[in-house]
Formats: structure tokens, C-alpha cells, sequence
């Protein structure tokens, strides 16, 4: 049975299994380089500094907010140029795929999306006492290798990390269904599939 555990200065419970069960972090694989066989996200994962030194359109800043901004995008595409978008498709600008969604009573959705050869499962929970505020639980992981009775992704088991770029991606999918559009009413959690300490370097 699972016992509760804390991590050394963070305030945040998660499951410990049995020492039976408990994964030797070393020998997770990084996140997998992308290949012709899963089409690459790499662009949504860039900061304004690299898009800058990548010499993508005249301002980092400019391409990194119309890419960040679903709510401006065209046909699913950021707006800007034939020649930055051009260089951004040529990065990677996959997207993942709506498969399923499920909403609830209290207003929060769950949402099932396809990432290349996977899925992932993301749920869109909105406030409504007093906030306008948003809570997003996204994934790191297709499956996990923590092995919690528990819980139902475990019996997946573990089948690869998700790369920085399908993590932001997943975000701007949601946002674009969903909102909110002003990023201080949103807030990130990592509590869907798989254990983002075990994909840090990504997340």
C-alpha cells in the first residue's frame, strides 16, 4: 500500500510506492529526440531569446507572443510572415489532436489528446466563486513508470517522456478550446499522466 511522502522543501504530497515498485530514475530515458515518426513540436517550446538567436522573424519577443497566443492564431498556425512561419514549420509546429472530451457538473473538462504515436489526458478546471481564474492539469509523460495502485495511468505502464515542446502544446491546445487568455488567471498543475520529476529537465 502507498504512503504519502514529502518533497524536501516543497509543499507537495505525492504517492511513494513500495519499495518494490520504485523506479530507478537513472535509467528513464530523456525525452526522445524528435523523429520523422512523430511529427516535432520543438517551436512552441521556445523562449524569445532563442527564436532571436535563431534569427526567426525581427523580434523574439514578437513570434514568441503569436505563438503563445492561440486565440490569434490562423487556420491553427501562428499569424506572422510566409518566411518566420516557414522557419517555425521547418522546427516543428505539430499539435495534439482532440480525441475525446467529458465534461462534468462543477464545469471542469477532461480532454484526451492524441500526441503523435500516444495520449494524453489534460482536464480544464475553471473557478466559479469569485475568481475568474483556471486550473490546468496537464501530463509529462505518455503512461507512467511510478506504478501507484491507484491509478489507472499506471497500468499503462511507462511508454516515453513528452518533449518541452508537447508539453507547451498541450497548454495552447486547451487555451485555444477553453481560455483563459490572460496568462495571471491561469494556473499549471503536473498531476496528469505520469511523474514530471521524472522528466524534469523538460518540464
Amino acid at each position: 500500500m502507498e504512503r504519502p511522502a514529502r518533497v524536501p522543501g516543497i509543499g507537495v504530497d505525492f504517492c511513494a510506492p513500495e519499495p518494490d515498485t520504485v523506479v530507478d530514475m537513472q535509467r528513464l530515458p530523456l525525452a526522445e529526440p524528435e523523429s520523422a515518426a512523430r511529427p516535432s513540436s520543438a517551436a512552441w517550446a521556445l523562449e524569445p531569446e532563442q527564436l532571436a538567436a535563431r534569427g526567426i522573424g525581427r523580434s523574439g519577443t514578437a513570434v514568441f507572443a503569436a505563438l503563445q497566443r492561440p486565440w490569434r492564431w490562423r487556420a491553427g498556425q501562428p499569424h506572422v510572415g510566409r518566411r518566420v512561419l516557414s522557419q517555425l514549420l521547418e522546427l516543428g509546429l505539430a499539435l495534439p489532436t482532440v480525441q475525446a472530451r467529458h465534461a462534468s457538473k462543477d464545469g471542469s473538462t477532461k480532454l484526451l489528446l492524441a500526441v503523435g504515436d500516444g495520449a494524453i489526458e489534460v482536464v480544464h478546471m475553471p473557478r466559479h466563486t469569485g475568481s475568474e481564474r483556471v486550473t490546468l492539469c496537464v501530463s509529462s509523460q505518455v503512461g507512467c513508470a511510478m506504478g501507484c495502485t491507484f491509478c489507472a495511468t499506471a497500468s499503462m505502464g511507462f511508454r516515453r517522456q513528452l518533449s518541452a515542446g508537447e508539453i507547451v502544446a498541450q497548454v495552447l491546445v486547451v487555451l485555444r478550446e477553453f481560455g483563459p487568455r490572460h496568462p495571471g488567471q491561469l494556473t499549471l498543475v503536473f498531476m496528469g499522466m505520469g511523474e514530471p520529476l521524472h522528466n524534469l529537465k523538460q518540464v
